[in-house]
């Protein structure tokens, strides 16, 4: 038996899918706040040493920003998974961009918001924030686009479903799926 004929349980395609994504999004997540880190530093070491004080030189810890940044991406994902973001059955394209810009530009908000009432100027750039904001609405889309052609292609991808035929569609639904295996049925 070879692994395109093994057939899981759906409980298991389902976490599978699912732990997937939550990957790829946390990944993507990552990936934008080590841009934006990487920005901010360079941008800070340009522009003070010339007398522009906007942006002075910016000192990555790691520690501080962990301390934010791992409690943001745990946020996200909670807010991802009660939007509906990891199921195994994909929406499509345009519910999943819009639902990633909402959920994504309401928990930065609420962190800018945040750092203004709690003056963490110090700790952490207000910059960075936004930066790795504009970064994830581009890199978590990428990185789910990502995942999906790679592991759409396994057999654990998605939900199985029965396509009963009742006449003769004009489009044949199953060699549809078969085609798009992205859509995740």
């Amino acid at each position: 038996m070879n692994l395109q004929q093994l057939s899981l349980p759906s409980a298991l395609r389902r976490l599978l899918t699912g732990t997937t994504l939550v990957l790829a999004d946390t990944l993507s997540l990552f990936l934008a706040g080590a841009i934006a880190v990487g920005i901010r530093t360079v941008l800070g070491r340009i522009l003070e040493p010339r007398g522009l004080s906007i942006l002075r030189e910016y000192r990555f810890s790691g520690t501080v920003e962990s301390q934010f940044a791992i409690p943001l991406i745990i946020l996200i994902i909670l807010v991802f998974a009660l939007r509906g973001l990891y199921d195994p059955i994909n929406h499509g394209p345009v519910y999943e961009l819009q639902t990633i810009a909402s959920a994504t530009s309401m928990i930065f908000m609420f962190v800018v918001s945040l750092s203004f009432i709690l003056r963490t100027t110090e700790l952490l750039s207000r910059f960075v924030i936004i930066l790795c904001w504009l970064l994830a609405l581009m890199t978590i889309p990428l990185g789910r686009s990502i995942a999906r052609s790679v592991f759409s292609k396994t057999s654990w991808w998605g939900e199985m479903v029965a396509v009963v035929n009742v006449g003769t569609p004009k489009i044949d639904f199953v060699q549809h799926l078969l085609r798009h295996p992205k859509i995740g049925i």
